[in-house]
């Protein structure tokens, strides 16, 4: 389990930096910081989905 959550913090970190740097404006392209952006939330909304998909398997699984 310790795996999982090492791996968890360094895509919330890694996330983070690249979101804070397009945030403050140190990418100067607002049609690359837009095109970043959209890629972020839907990585991110993916990484969330399959977050839940994984946790009811795993809940599935428990009572076979």
């Amino acid at each position: 389990m310790q795996k999982f959550e090492t791996i968890g913090e360094s895509f919330r970190s890694f996330f983070f930096v690249l979101f804070k740097k397009v945030l403050f404006f140190e990418v100067k392209s607002l049609a690359l910081r837009r095109e970043f952006l959209k890629f972020l939330l839907i990585t991110l909304h993916d990484l969330f989905c399959n977050n839940i998909i994984f946790c009811v398997y795993l809940y599935m699984e428990r009572f076979k």
